[in-house]
């Protein structure tokens, strides 16, 4: 069976140390970043020029000192099922074979919206929310108690504005 979702032990990036001097201390930084934004952190540590159209964002300002936040407020993955399988830590079916996993990736919780291809506003889609400060594992889906409701709104409001933000929203 294919184990496919979108939990922090699939989509967190581990290892990638960057040191703009050599000798310089390695220092962990706990703020969300992206990929995206590793080419246009090699430009400014190479005093090169970034490229207007590059979307990621430069990395040196966490790497050069402390900042009260990191370059984005969350980041973003996406994620296919390719067959009809039920989500891993609840044992629920998706209702069509093929679905396709937005998750928005804040600080301390991770929201994913599960959407049908072709029909991604249309009511075949359902929201996973997951407290990484309590729940580090990913196991008790959050998304639907009452105490949750305001911050599954809030969630979706600020998933950043992407070709993936409609796909939150």
């Amino acid at each position: 069976m294919e184990r496919i979702y979108a939990a922090e032990v699939v989509t967190a990036t581990e290892g990638v140390v960057l040191s703009r001097w050599s000798g310089s201390a390695v220092k962990r930084v706990d703020a969300p970043v992206e990929l995206l934004d590793i080419f246009p952190t090699l430009c400014e540590m190479s005093d090169l020029p970034i490229p207007s159209r590059v979307q990621g964002r430069s990395l040196v300002p966490l790497m050069e000192g402390p900042v009260a936040r990191g370059t984005h407020d969350g980041s973003i993955s996406a994620f296919k099922r390719t067959e009809s399988v039920g989500r891993p830590m609840i044992g629920v079916q998706l209702p069509v074979p093929l679905a396709w996993g937005y998750s928005y990736r804040t600080s301390r919780y991770r929201f994913i919206r599960w959407a049908v291809p072709k029909r991604f506003k249309a009511s075949t889609t359902f929201v996973d929310l997951f407290d990484l400060e309590t729940d580090p594992g990913e196991t008790r889906n959050i998304a639907s108690l009452p105490s949750s409701a305001a911050l599954v709104v809030t969630l979706k409001a600020d998933a950043p504005r992407s070709s993936v933000r409609c796909m939150l929203s």
